[in-house]
């Protein structure tokens, strides 16, 4: 598995994501946990390889990685960035 040089960017539009949890299963490295409400949580940040599988999957394109200066740039406003989101 490859080290980044940077924390891993994974970003999620809340409001498009229909808490299917296709890029929690498709997940290699198992990064990623449903909240309460079904949508996907970033808890294993050291074990993101940005490899964008989970992007790939996510039928409602819902799913944003790479590298910061990419990613919110095509898709607009309504992003956020899975690190943030809360347990609840």
């Amino acid at each position: 598995m490859a080290k980044l040089d940077h924390d891993p960017i994974v970003v999620l539009n809340e409001t498009w994501c229909k808490r299917c949890g296709l890029c929690i299963a498709v997940c290699p490295f198992h990064v990623f946990e449903p909240n309460e409400e079904g949508l996907p949580l970033l808890v294993k940040l050291d074990k993101c390889t940005e490899c964008q599988l989970c992007e790939l999957i996510c039928p409602d394109f819902a799913l944003e990685v790479g590298p910061l200066k990419h990613v919110g740039k095509v898709k607009g406003e309504g992003f956020i960035p899975l690190t943030t989101a809360s347990k609840s």
